[in-house]
């Protein structure tokens, strides 16, 4: 499910893949940019992905049909002195 971060939890994520097994179909990430445009990221094993949560729609379109994935997930937010206004 698609979605935005509050910023009061997380403003900016990593995703991490730290391993997957038995994945016979790709699982992309979708990542909208500040204009708009939707990016798809097929992740590997030992590759990140940093974005700024907040402000991107991000999210997966479909479930995970098969396989498993163990990402480690790093989130970052202010403490003060960021004001954001929402776009959707």
């Amino acid at each position: 499910m698609k979605h935005g971060n509050m910023i009061s939890t997380h403003a900016v994520s990593t995703i991490i893949n730290v391993a997957q097994e038995g994945i016979l179909e790709e699982w992309p990430l979708q990542i909208h940019d500040h204009q708009g445009v939707e990016h798809s990221i097929v992740m590997q094993p030992g590759e990140a992905v940093f974005y700024e949560s907040v402000s991107c729609i991000h999210g997966h379109e479909t479930p995970l049909k098969n396989g498993t994935y163990a990402n480690l997930f790093v989130h970052y937010r202010p403490t003060e002195g960021w004001y954001y206004k929402y776009k959707y």
